[in-house]
Parts: C-alpha cells; sequence; structure tokens
C-alpha cells in the first residue's frame, strides 16, 4: 500500500471526525472541500471499506497499531498481521473489531509554501 494513500485514509478519518463535532466548535468553511478532496485521491475499494466502517459506526474507521495491539479495539493483533501492517506490505483490517490498519507513525505533513 503506498504510503500516500495511508496518509491520506488517516487524514480523511482526522477530517471526518471534525466534522461530528457541533457546528459551533467546527470551521465548515473548508471541511467539505478538504473531505471531497481526499475521498477523490483514495482507491475506490479503499474507500469502500472506510465508508462501510463509519455506516457501521466504527469511529474512528482508520486505527494505529501501537504496542502490538489495534488502537481501536486495544485487543493484541497477531505477530504476521503486525508485520504486514508494520512493513507496509499492504493495508489490512484488525481481525476484531475490523478498522483499517496502518503503522503508528504519524502521516507526513505536507510541505508549507
Amino acid at each position: 500500500m503506498e504510503q500516500k494513500a495511508v496518509d491520506d485514509l488517516i487524514r480523511l478519518s482526522l477530517v471526518d471526525r471534525e466534522m461530528r463535532k457541533p457546528a459551533q466548535d467546527r470551521g465548515i468553511g473548508g471541511l467539505e472541500r478538504k473531505r471531497a478532496a481526499l475521498r477523490h485521491r483514495l482507491p475506490g475499494p479503499l474507500l469502500a471499506v472506510y465508508d462501510s466502517l463509519d455506516r457501521a459506526g466504527r469511529h474512528p474507521p482508520v486505527a494505529a497499531v501501537v504496542r502490538d495491539a489495534c488502537s481501536g479495539c486495544n485487543l493484541a493483533l497477531p505477530p504476521q498481521l503486525q508485520n504486514e501492517v508494520l512493513g507496509q506490505r499492504e493495508m489490512r483490517t484488525c481481525p476484531y473489531c475490523r478498522r483499517l490498519l496502518h503503522a503508528s507513525a504519524k502521516p507526513s505533513a505536507p510541505p508549507h509554501a
């Protein structure tokens, strides 16, 4: 899985979380545009899984692998799955909560102009 897609998925999850806040607590203006741009950049199958998790109430739909466990449900992950996620060979889901897993490193920040 390309790191850019993982970063976009994490950013989309953060934007969606911000959009769930009451209107007075968030800036409405650019969030919809930012969300639409991120969704456009993600591959269709990955976006379908993300949307399915979101509809099922898995918030956030994306979880980091932290200390050998899914940060969404806090259950220990099998070692082979940990290696696949941390090696960024492919996007995988948690076998317990079904959230999309990523390595715990923060997404790379876009360069400032």
